[in-house]
This record gives C-alpha cells, structure tokens and sequence, in this order.
C-alpha cells in the first residue's frame, strides 16, 4: 500500500507498508530525500499514543485530531494525514454528498450512525482497528447519513466505502 502525507513543513512524504510476519516493512521518502526503509512493530499505549518497534529501537509516536484532520508526531517531525474523505465520486454517493472511506485494510470495530441521522462535524461514525490502532472516521462537516456501507466486524480495505454524508447546515 503506499501513502501520501504532507509534512508541516509543506513537503510530500511518500510511505509505502507491506506485511512482514507481526510487523511491517516500511518504505519512506520525504522531499527529494532518497527512501529510507524501516522494520517496524506497533501497539498502542493509549488513547493518542503508540510505542512503534523501528529496526529494534523503540520510539513513541503522538497522535492527535482536530478539525477533520489527524496530526502525528514522531523524532521531532510532524505530519498532518488528510481526513478519509472523496467528495463526490461517480461509483457512490450522489452530486453534493461525499464518500467516507477506510483509508487503510482493518476491521470495523464500532459503527456510530445510522442513515438518516444527523451528525455534526468531528462525530465519530465508524472505528476501524487497523495495525494495532484504532482509526476514528469522523464527519468532516455537519450533515446527514444517506448510507453505512460497513457493519461491526467486517474486514474492510483501503478505499473502500464506509459511509455516504449528505452536507448540512453547520
């Protein structure tokens, strides 16, 4: 699978995962900086925090939300991960609703909506656990469910529809 993330500092960082047994091979290129590869362990500490395993050495990462989009840090560098949001895509939702999709493979563990219910912006709508992390999706504007497209235990991948939003009044 491979990522694309902007740092603060404005420059396109590319991560590319593969599964390697319990962990990961990892693959990162910020800038024009040739890639660096990492084997990489993960488990969550808590709400916000993860002890990741980098070629033996143990590192901790922050994670945290606001506004629709998710800030991690690690060694000193911040990166900002979108919100998993594709507004309106022709296979999906409708002119003006918009497409929230798991943005990496995991298993749904909590959906939070149902259609028809209203929602306001930053609501949790489905948690999925995807290496050991819970990823929240959280609606990215106050709204209206049209469609869940998951359910609680399913395996979900990368790109695949999870919920259809209707936009609002905020």
């Amino acid at each position: 699978m491979e990522f694309r993330y902007q740092t603060e500092d404005g420059q396109l960082a590319m991560v590319q995962v593969e599964r390697a047994g319990d962990g990961y091979r990892i693959a990162v290129s910020i800038g024009e900086e040739p890639a660096r590869h990492y084997t990489v362990g993960v488990r969550q500490l808590t709400a916000g925090t993860v002890l990741l395993t980098v070629d033996g050495r143990r590192v901790q990462a922050y994670v945290a939300e606001a506004e629709g989009r998710r800030f991690v840090a690690l060694r000193g560098r911040s990166v900002v991960l979108a919100p998993p949001l594709r507004p309106g895509k022709g296979r999906g939702p409708g002119a003006g609703q918009d497409a929230l999709e798991a943005t990496m493979p995991g298993q749904v563990i909590a959906v939070n909506v149902a259609p028809g219910e209203v929602v306001e912006r930053g609501q949790t709508l489905v948690v999925i656990e995807a290496m050991k992390m819970e990823l929240r999706v959280a609606a990215p504007h106050a709204g209206r469910v049209v469609r869940v497209a998951c359910q609680v235990g399913e395996v979900v991948e990368r790109g695949q529809l999870l919920v259809e939003l209707a936009p609002g009044e905020e």
